[in-house]
């Protein structure tokens, strides 16, 4: 096959580490840069994000209202080359009384 998939493990704290794939656990791919991040060999962990709070806190039921979100641990806007990049968020609404 060409690809693999894995689930990560947990960590205690969010920090970058570097994906390698050994066939026997000894030997490595990357071997050059297992102990270096970079870009091909890199994920990235992030914290939980906490909701504070947001509004509005009601909206027209064909959807498209826009809700401002305010909390901790929402992923850095990026930039590239000067350009303002949307970071994506997935949100999953829950009918009220459920978890």
């Amino acid at each position: 096959p060409n690809e693999i998939v894995v689930k990560s493990p947990p960590v205690n704290n969010p920090h970058a580490v570097v994906v390698a794939v050994g066939l026997n656990g000894q030997q490595f791919t990357k071997d050059k840069t297992l102990h270096f991040t970079d870009p091909e060999n890199t994920f990235h962990y992030y914290e939980n994000p906490t909701i504070y709070d947001f509004s509005p806190d009601e909206g027209l039921s064909n959807g498209g209202s826009e809700i401002l979100i305010r909390g901790r641990g929402f992923q850095p806007t990026k930039y590239e080359n000067g350009t303002f990049i949307k970071t994506p968020v997935y949100v999953r609404m829950l009918e009220r009384g459920t978890r």
